[in-house]
């Protein structure tokens, strides 16, 4: 439940747990890069594949649009995607084919972590391109496995699509429809709409006192993304979550709801990505960061993809 900053901090984990404690890990490091390369260039002649060397991986431009928006610092960046071994073993695939919904990808520096070389290679897209990238270990995953996925040192192709390029007001709006919509469709009208674009809907009536700025708020919720996947909850603890409404160690959303709030009362929050954890940790595949946080090598709030849209069920039992 706390708010926490994502920088990227495990790049030089990876690159630790890839040395060789019985051998230079620099020469190491660099004849498996050599061989895997290597690896790549055959695959690429053998299947006759026009692709250019570009800074240590191999593009190979498939759709071109000149006119197409180019991503800015802080835009959010809608994609396709599917990634897969060179042996040919699919990693995952999100496909407009086949009905789902684009990933949603945070164009800030020190946030697109995995692959490595992804950051980089969407900075060289517009929208309505299409490329695939041949990265070889020290471009992609480096030492990290993913079991039952894919080995260490694992070489990957990646055919990425960039569907939109939206500005971070273009995506606060595209949100607010979303919330708007998901109030309607679940007759949660009227709703309040609060600061932020957090919208609260009061389900059971509350007594005094209200809740205040200087107040310690004890809570029961559960959160939710709006398709109704629960991430967090404390409703079944033996103690409800304490809130400092004076301090900053919840979401902004969250104390914004509890403010509209009173002892007793209930309701239904809904927030955009914004008002809670905005960026998140972003990895391509999902699965990934699941994995890095519940191993601890990283932050984050499992659970949550990037610019998730939640919902929070609330109960306020006091108010101090």
């Amino acid at each position: 439940m706390k708010f926490r900053q994502l920088p990227l901090l495990f790049l030089s984990f990876l690159l630790l747990l890839a040395c060789n404690d019985d051998e230079d890990p620099n020469a190491d490091f660099e004849r498996r890069i050599n061989e895997q390369v290597e690896e790549i260039e055959t695959y690429l002649a053998d299947n006759s594949i026009d692709a250019t060397a570009t800074n240590g991986y191999y593009l190979e431009q498939i759709t071109e649009n000149p006119s197409g928006k180019a991503p800015e610092q802080e835009d959010i960046i809608l994609a396709y995607y599917e990634m897969q071994t060179l042996e040919g073993e699919l990693v995952e695939r999100i496909s407009s084919a086949d009905g789902d919904e684009p990933e949603t990808i945070p164009y800030i520096e020190g946030r697109v972590v995995l692959p490595l070389a992804l950051y980089e290679i969407l900075g060289e897209m517009r929208a309505g391109e299409e490329v695939r990238v041949f990265l070889p270990f020290n471009r992609a995953f480096v030492n990290y496995e993913l079991p039952n996925v894919f080995p260490s040192f694992s070489a990957m192709i990646l055919q990425l699509e960039v569907a939109e390029v939206l500005s971070p007001d273009e995506f606060a709006l595209r949100q607010d429809a979303q919330i708007k919509a998901y109030l309607s469709d679940n007759n949660l009208e009227p709703a309040d709409s609060l600061e932020g674009g957090v919208y609260y809907f009061q389900t059971q009536e509350g007594e005094e006192p209200e809740v205040g700025p200087n107040n310690a708020v004890r809570v029961r919720y559960s959160g939710s993304l709006l398709d109704g996947t629960e991430f967090d909850s404390n409703v079944d603890s033996p103690t409800p979550f304490r809130v400092n409404m004076n301090e900053d160690r919840v979401i902004s959303g969250f104390k914004t709801a509890l403010s509209a709030m009173s002892q007793a009362e209930e309701g239904v929050a809904i927030m955009p990505a914004d008002e809670a954890y905005g960026p998140n940790y972003y990895a391509m595949p999902f699965v990934v960061v699941s994995d890095l946080i519940g191993q601890g090598i990283v932050p984050g709030q499992a659970g949550l993809g990037t610019y998730s849209i939640l919902r929070f069920d609330l109960e306020v039992e006091a108010v101090n």
